[in-house]
């Protein structure tokens, strides 16, 4: 039978009670008594009244007990009297044996006396490492147990009686502290001169010194480090526990000085000690005090002192002349403080160990002393800094060598470190590193509450990818912004990005970066526009987070300086402003789709944020998808392939849409109301009808000239003129005024300049050539264009006049349509279509209150009406591209109040804005790109609106644009209708990207029949059934994906579990503020105002994100998103508050300060109490790293990482849990616990456990990731190139063919295409490289940031604090019966109370409800008790949370279940222990039946 040794250790107790056939009860009846010779039945009965006075760890490798026995009778035949004990075993010196000289005398360990020590030990003894296979197999094999049979597993155990002099009448020893130390140093001292052949660092002489020191009883004398220094194995902590012996006889030689001269006879030496220091608060220097007592030593001529001057003689001969004292002074300063002496420089090999950590070398961080050498009088270090990994020198004075501090060897911890920093600086860790913990982060520390298909583009298609350049193109008003937000978030919590750079169009600015990323992100972002890059030209690379509008990055001079700047994201919203598309052999870009290219080129990574990513062409999607990656997406054919692909997830890695009629909350519902459209025509006056077909008989004789001679200009001024007629009189006049003072002014310019006629005139500073070009122009822009095409010196863009004459005549008619208008205008009658406006405004209820959104092309328009409604006693708000941002933005909360009815916008001004607290919009001018109409009707028709949307389109009928407008209008009605389906509006260009907006322009201007007529003339049921294949086809060739709610709902679930917003933030806030001597006061519920900033995080604030403390000594803030988001609703009347968390400059500044000024702690290791468990332990905070090879990140791009808390319990296993294990231990003083620190341990052993057990399975799960997602990317690149070279080739043979028949004229354009196909080649294997670089991923040695010696409370330490026990069994079956429970109850219950959440069970049923289960056990009935991460986990889990309380556990068990106990129950706070009392009565009465 094969047993490993582990199953032994792993339930020893069991095995030998069980095994050996005795059962334990309070009578220790034995079972099998005739197995047992007299000798040891008599010994059993006999130890039956041991007495374990004291049982400690000396180290961790040795145990300790002391018992004693005191008989009422001896019984007959015994040899052992009565007396005290004392059973040593140890892990290292398994072959201690022998009598102890004047201590004690070994005697057999026999049968009795194990199995009552064994049941009275809170710890089993040590058994031995060594034991084989076979002595194993034989042991578990046999039938029949005897002690003797079993003695061998316990070798290492020796049992001695101590001498009685050292006893006191109660057969215990006095001062055993002392004592042991004394005796186990002899022991020890003994077994070494036994072995001293393999002795390294101790000679016989030398322990016989010590043999001599130990054999003598000296009051208050340090023997612990004495015999501690006989433990180490390195010569560096031997010397420094020997320093440490003699450091704490300093003050002794002082006080013999004052004990003579005063004639002190009633106090010994260490009393007087002790008075001075607590009295006069003295202290004796080092240096003297070593003096006095080498010198007290030599004037007794103690024989060791020649001895060491001989040593240190022979060590260097310049020694010589050195005194004893100063030479051991000096070697504890080179192990302590890294001082050297003046005229030699030490061997730092024996002295100091490489890799130190000291402190005061550089103020703003600890270091590790890499290297040091002696220059002259001064001193060169290199080191490397504990936080920021930076490697540096220094040469430094002696005076300031001397100030070094030694905080402790890398890779060492010797437990001196403060205990509240070391789980202040633990908590801050957690938190700087939560997303590891909470899988929606970023959403639980912005002001945001996102929906399923946010959180699943985000959390799902997003982040996952280590490379993301990504195409998000969901519906209007699915909040885009939102989720590049949190993408951001993310990345920027996760170190992942450091430079953003979000371009937009110019109104939205301002919003992204106050509104979107400031307030609901707490993203400080810098907006850069052209006063301050002309103020600071740097600022793109001076500042890391950028906003700027499209048009401003577009000028030459800032595209040279942004280009030339590497962008670690650039996010482009409104992408398909980036137009660029192909005709014939060559491609235009605009000059936006340039700077694009040029950027997607500087990062890493890209987003690009549409709803409208196809508008009906091909090439111009395929343009916008080349900026993602222009080789995989090389050709249309392949572009449509690659966006229609979906994983068997639903996934597709460059591109998602979602349709708005898929998007729910969390609750089902659908997100967006219904939207109903009414077209409402109307009849121009006989008066304006005159004016519109004159205006119109113009412009109709001026584009067939234009169209003669190819003026795309001219062209373009005409039909500008047009929309402007029907938009509005005022409109129509002005532009006609322009016009004919433009063409007066033409004849002044030809006099000037008689060349004009020949030089050829250029549009130069703006990007349009066509109507569609126009529409995406910017109201300022349009202005300028404006004044461009009524510019004398640029004629030639918006007249075809060919002579002065021809431009006389020109500007006489120009002139007479002009006073038509200004007549009509000034006129006191009313314009009909604003009469038609005022009947809807009545009808609609605007009078009443209801809030109206106007849309109009022309900011001439709407000056218009602004003037014309406010005359009528309308409030009103308006924004076009005539305003700042700021003013814009103004506007928008104008409009946002009560007072304001009506809010006028122009469709440049207009787009992005949100407007879902309106439910009306009138279109006054409808756009000859229906498509604009989609956009218009999103700013209101969007998540958030609580009412059904009512859109009304106004069209003027007797006009040839009317006419034309308002029966695709009335089609569309009927279409929508019988369809129920809104998307019609979606795909409008779709169906009409056969008929060009030339056709349509064509047929309103000459009336001729055009394409467009004859597709609005088909009858609604064929129209509609081309709608309904247009959509279906859409939905085809930009694969839209359904949102997987259930997955969405798991994942917030899971980041419910585990957040820490808002009470651990809040916690770790108060705790560390306060530590740090600040001050603020509660002023409102959830609500508080700062009093006092301490200076050290003023000075953070001040130095890293340029805030002062005078501006913020008043601020007000709060920790949870609930209460800031309803404070925001109230018209926040106590002024700004600030929501704490991270991401805020003031919680990231309170992170920055512990984690850099704490860190010290964490180094040098601390002692922690722990409420809960029931054994001593060494808790490690490991880190796990994994590294990749992503460009321009040096050797800090970190992949992936994990934060662990990993603890090695008295067996020397290794075990893991959440960091958070570290919230429920406590500093020693809490419970007022002396603890003798450990000796000093080393971190190699957890590191390689680490590494094995939590670095390579986090290695081998980022592997699989990032290998997959290459893999595919490398397809799509080979599948790519492949089918561009394969066309290549194809062309390639057919022009070497014609070259072999002699056509030698095409032998330049063969040679152009083989180049052609060598470059392909060249940069095909140049991106596989690098995708195959981009794989090679690197697991990295765990780093141990803190380790810290846990201990217990007592059994009796844990009453006298909660006045209560603590019984495992009882806590046990009170688990099982919860799950037994959930069990019969059809709920699924795992036990996770190994896992330090915060709960014991995690139960689920068939709906996938959960709940989060806190079971607490009694033996009787009465209060319980909760640990603060208990209390606060329940307290986040709201109605998931129980309280599971079962009582009577060792009788007839009874449950009793509480819901939502943090809300529902009133818990006293035991403030030392740091744990939440329930009482009895408080909790009986409000269980659930």
């Amino acid at each position: 039978m094969a047993i490993a040794l582990d199953d032994v250790y792993s339930n020893f107790r069991e095995y030998i009670l069980n095994n050996l056939n005795y059962e334990l009860d309070k009578t220790f009846k034995l079972q099998n008594k005739e197995e047992l010779c007299d000798d040891d039945r008599t010994s059993f009965n006999w130890f039956k009244d041991i007495k374990i006075y004291k049982s400690e760890y000396t180290s961790f490798n040795e145990k300790v007990i002391l018992f004693n026995y005191i008989p009422k009778e001896i019984p007959e035949g015994m040899e052992i009297n009565n007396g005290s004990y004392i059973l040593f075993s140890s892990y290292e010196n398994k072959n201690f044996r022998g009598n102890v000289s004047g201590f004690a005398k070994e005697v057999d360990l026999d049968l009795g006396m194990f199995i009552h020590l064994f049941s009275k030990m809170e710890y089993a003894p040590l058994i031995s490492l060594d034991l084989s296979q076979d002595i194993i197999e034989d042991i578990l094999d046999a039938e029949i147990h005897t002690f003797d049979s079993i003695k061998k597993l316990f070798s290492n155990i020796i049992v001695f009686k101590i001498d009685n002099k050292h006893l006191n009448d109660k057969y215990e020893v006095e001062g055993y502290s002392d004592w042991i130390y004394r005796f186990l140093g002899i022991l020890k001292c003994e077994n070494k001169i036994e072995n001293i052949k393999k002795e390294i660092y101790f000679s016989k002489e030398c322990i016989e010194e010590y043999i001599n020191v130990f054999s003598e009883d000296i009051k208050y004398f340090p023997y612990e480090n004495l015999y501690l220094s006989l433990n180490h194995n390195s010569p560096k902590h031997i010397f420094l526990d020997i320093y440490r012996t003699i450091e704490k006889l300093y003050p002794i030689i002082f006080c013999m000085k004052i004990k003579k001269e005063m004639g002190i006879v009633d106090m010994d030496l260490f009393d007087i000690h002790i008075k001075l220091k607590s009295e006069l608060n003295w202290n004796h220097k080092e240096a003297e005090a070593i003096k006095e007592i080498f010198e007290y030593a030599e004037g007794l001529s103690i024989q060791n002192i020649s001895f060491i001057n001989d040593f240190k003689e022979s060590l260097d001969p310049q020694y010589k002349t050195m005194r004893i004292d100063n030479w051991i002074y000096q070697i504890r300063n080179t192990s302590v403080h890294l001082s050297f002496d003046n005229e030699k420089k030490i061997d730092i090999d024996k002295c100091l160990n490489k890799d130190v950590l000291i402190k005061n070398l550089i103020p703003t961080e600890a270091v590790v002393v890499n290297k040091i050498q002696k220059l002259g009088t001064m001193y060169s270090l290199k080191f490397t800094g504990v936080n920021t990994n930076k490697s540096s020198s220094k040469v430094i004075t002696e005076e300031q060598f001397s100030s070094l501090e030694v905080l402790t060897s890398d890779g060492e911890f010797n437990f001196k470190g403060d205990p509240d920093k070391f789980v202040l600086f633990a908590e801050a860790e957690r938190i700087n590193s939560a997303y590891q913990f909470d899988p929606l982060f970023a959403i639980n520390c912005s002001v945001v509450d996102p929906l399923p298909h946010q959180v699943e583009a985000v959390y799902k298609f997003l982040l996952p990818q280590p490379k993301i350049r990504f195409l998000l193109a969901d519906d209007t008003g699915a909040g885009k912004t939102i989720m590049a937000g949190l993408l951001l978030k993310e990345l920027l919590m996760r170190k992942i990005i450091e430079r953003i750079l979000i371009i937009t169009p110019g109104g939205l600015t301002k919003q992204w970066q106050e509104d979107e990323m400031g307030v609901k992100f707490n993203i400080p972002f810098t907006l850069v526009n052209r006063s301050i890059f002309n103020a600071d030209p740097t600022i793109f690379r001076s500042a890391n987070k950028v906003v700027a509008s499209i048009d401003f990055i577009c000028r030459e001079d800032v595209l040279n300086i942004v280009s030339n700047t590497n962008w670690d994201m650039v996010i482009f919203d409104e992408a398909h402003k980036l137009s660029a598309y192909e005709y014939g052999q060559k491609t235009y870009k605009s000059k936006r789709y340039e700077a694009a290219h040029l950027l997607s080129q500087q990062c890493e990574h890209i987003l690009l944020l549409t709803a409208t990513p196809h508008r009906g062409r091909t090439d111009t999607f395929k343009k916008l998808l080349q900026l993602l990656d222009e080789d995989i997406f090389a050709t249309e054919d392949i572009a449509a392939d690659r966006v229609k692909e979906l994983s068997k997830d639903g996934l597709n890695k460059f591109f998602i849409r979602r349709l708005k009629e898929d998007m729910k909350d969390w609750n089902g519902n659908n997100l967006y109301k219904d939207r109903y459209t009414k077209t409402v025509s109307f009849q121009l006056t006989p008066e304006e009808k005159r004016l519109y077909d004159n205006v119109t008989n113009y412009l109709t004789k001026q584009k067939e000239e234009a169209t003669e001679t190819r003026n795309i200009h001219v062209s373009l001024a005409l039909a500008v003129m047009q929309r402007r007629l029907v938009s509005s009189i005022f409109a129509i006049k002005n532009t006609l005024y322009k016009r004919w003072i433009a063409l007066q002014g033409i004849v002044d310019e030809v006099s000037k300049n008689p060349n004009i006629w020949k030089q050829r005139q250029k549009l130069e500073e703006l990007d349009v050539d066509s109507i569609d070009q126009y529409d995406d122009l910017e109201d300022d822009e349009r202005d300028a264009l404006d004044g461009i095409l009524s510019d004398p010196r640029k004629f030639k863009l918006f007249t075809t006049s060919k002579s002065l004459a021809e431009i006389q005549t020109e500007a006489k008619e120009v002139k007479r349509l002009y006073e038509m208008a200004n007549s009509l205008y000034n006129q006191n009658q009313e314009e009909k279509k604003y009469i038609e406006l005022k009947e809807l405004l009545k009808s609609q209820g605007v009078i009443n209150g209801e809030k109206l959104v106007i849309f109009t092309e022309h900011k001439d328009t709407l000056l218009y009406l602004r003037e014309r409604l406010s005359n009528n006693g309308y409030k009103v708000a308006v924004i076009h591209g005539g305003l700042s941002v700021d003013e814009r933005r103004q506007a928008q909360w104008d409009f946002m109040s009560p007072e304001t009815q009506i809010l006028i916008a122009t469709d440049a001004a207009g787009e992005g804005i949100n407007l879902q607290f309106c439910r009306l919009l009138i279109n006054w001018d409808i756009p000859w790109n229906p498509n604009r109409l989609e956009q218009r009707m999103g700013r209101i028709h969007r998540y958030g609106q609580k009412n059904d949307v009512l859109v009304f389109n106004m069209v003027a009928d007797n006009t040839r644009e009317g006419q034309v407008l308002s029966r695709l209008l009335i089609k569309l009605d009927i279409i929508r209708q019988s369809m129920g389906d809104d998307r019609v509006y979606d795909v409008i260009q779709d169906v009409l990207k056969d008929v060009s907006l030339d056709a349509i322009i064509a047929s309103v201007f000459d009336g001729k029949e055009s394409s467009f007529d004859k597709f609005i003339e088909q009858d609604e049921t064929i129209i509609e059934k081309v709608f309904r294949n247009k959509i279906e086809e859409q939905q085809k060739v930009i694969a839209h994906s359904e949102v997987d709610y259930k997955d969405a709902r798991i994942l917030k679930e899971h980041s419910d579990e585990k957040r820490l917003q808002p009470i651990y933030i809040r916690l770790f806030f108060e705790r560390t503020f306060s530590y740090l001597g600040g001050k603020y006061r509660m002023i409102q519920d959830g609500i508080y105002q700062m009093e006092n900033i301490p200076d050290v995080l003023s000075k953070r604030l001040k130095d890293d994100y340029n805030i002062y403390a005078e501006n913020i000594n008043k601020l007000l803030f709060c920790f949870d998103k609930h209460i800031f988001l309803d404070y925001q609703n109230t018209n926040a009347i106590l002024g700004k508050v600030h929501y704490i968390n991270p991401g805020n400059a003031l919680f990231d500044a309170l992170i920055d300060c512990v984690r850099d000024s704490f860190r010290d702690e964490m180094l040098k290791g601390t002692i922690l109490v722990s409420p809960e468990d029931t054994e001593d332990y060494f808790a490690f905070y490991v880190k796990n790293q994994i590294t990749d090879n992503r460009p321009n990140k040096g050797d800090d791009s970190i992949a992936n990482e994990q934060l662990s808390f990993v603890y090695q319990n008295n067996n020397g296993v290794f075990h893991v849990t959440s960091p958070a294990k570290f919230l429920d231990l406590h500093a020693p003083l809490q419970f007022a616990k002396q603890i003798t620190p450990p000796a000093l341990i080393g971190n190699e052993e957890v590191t390689e456990w680490a590494f094995e057990n939590i670095t390579l399975p986090l290695f081998t799960s980022t592997q699989e990731i990032v290998e997959s997602d290459a893999a595919k990317r490398k397809e799509y690149l080979q599948t790519a190139f492949s089918q561009i070279i394969m066309d290549l080739d194809i062309e390639i043979n057919e022009l070497q063919g014609k070259v072999l028949l002699g056509d030698i004229k095409i032998q330049e354009k063969l040679l152009h295409k083989m180049e052609r196909k060598a470059e392909l080649l060249r940069k095909k294997d140049e991106r596989i490289r690098e995708m195959e670089q981009m794989v090679q991923i690197n697991p990295k040695a765990p780093e141990i940031l803190g380790c810290a010696y846990v201990v217990p409370l007592s059994q009796m330490e844990y009453e006298q604090h909660y006045g209560m026990k603590r019984d495992d069994e009882v806590e046990a079956i009170a688990i099982n019966m919860a799950i037994e429970y959930e069990a019969a109850n059809e709920w699924q219950a795992e036990d996770v109370s190994s896992q330090n959440l915060g709960y014991d069970i995690r139960s689920i049923n068939k709906l996938d409800i959960k709940r989060y289960i806190e079971v607490k056990g009694r033996s009787g009935i009465d209060g319980v008790m909760l640990s603060e991460n208990e209390m606060n986990r329940l307290a986040q889990l709201g109605n998931s949370a129980w309280l599971y309380i079962v009582v009577n556990c060792k009788s007839k068990p009874q449950l009793h279940r509480i819901q939502n106990p943090a809300k529902k129950l009133i818990f006293e706070r035991k403030d030392k222990g740091v744990q939440y009392y329930l009482p009895l009565d408080e909790w009986r009465n409000k269980t659930e039946k």
